[in-house]
């Protein structure tokens, strides 16, 4: 991701976690966030803070699964604040459209890390994601597509057995997204509803958030 920031030391402390771990299929770290302009942004929804008391922990890749898909959350990050072997992956970034994805494509590169191996993440940030307003991802149907893609992820991941392994921890993923969806849309805080409710993709992302009360019921 070439807009972002890597500290000096990210290779130095990463590397060797990969060399000497071959269980460890994943090293990522906490980030800062940054404008446009390098300036930090603190803005505490921005971020997926771990307590941390060491200089790294290891996490294993059930839970990181588990945890990711239940809370639709990429507390992993982006690829630049991490780092893999090559060749424990299948579906690269760049070739996960082969998956139907477009938006969370880094984190289907995660699951399948996790189903391989486990994760490392180190408590100091290594990397800086810069965050703007000009960037795709901050379009309306751009986050709505995200959403679905969440929603099918989290209904592979349940139909193999792999991460949600039952249906309490299936049920508690569709409930996320679902309480979301009300949340902004069905009684509306603050959001800027009309441009998305003009996206081209709303009506079949209300269709889909209005299936899973269907399977939550």
């Amino acid at each position: 991701m070439d807009d972002d920031i890597l500290e000096h030391d990210k290779l130095e402390k990463m590397v060797p976690i990969l060399r000497d771990n071959p269980k460890v299929t994943l090293v990522t770290s906490q980030r800062n966030f940054i404008d446009a302009e390098d300036n930090k942004i603190d803005d505490i929804e921005l971020r997926y803070k771990m307590e941390i008391n060491d200089d790294c922990i290891g996490l294993t890749g059930n839970w990181v699964g588990y945890n990711t898909l239940t809370k639709s959350a990429n507390f992993i990050g982006e690829p630049s604040a991490t780092l893999f072997r090559r060749e424990d992956l299948k579906h690269h970034y760049w070739r996960a459209e082969s998956k139907g994805l477009y938006t969370i494509s880094d984190v289907a590169m995660w699951l399948e890390l996790m189903e391989k191996g486990d994760l490392v993440i180190f408590r100091d940030p290594l990397s800086s994601y810069r965050r703007h307003k000009e960037q795709e991802g901050q379009l309306p149907e751009v986050i709505l597509l995200s959403r679905m893609e969440w929603l099918q992820l989290i209904e592979e991941y349940y139909s193999r057995g792999i991460f949600l392994t039952d249906e309490d921890a299936y049920k508690k993923s569709l409930l996320k997204l679902y309480n979301e969806y009300v949340k902004f849309f069905v009684n509306p805080n603050n959001l800027d509803l009309k441009s998305y409710t003009s996206a081209p993709n709303y009506e079949k992302y209300k269709q889909a958030m209005e299936g899973i009360a269907e399977k939550l019921k």
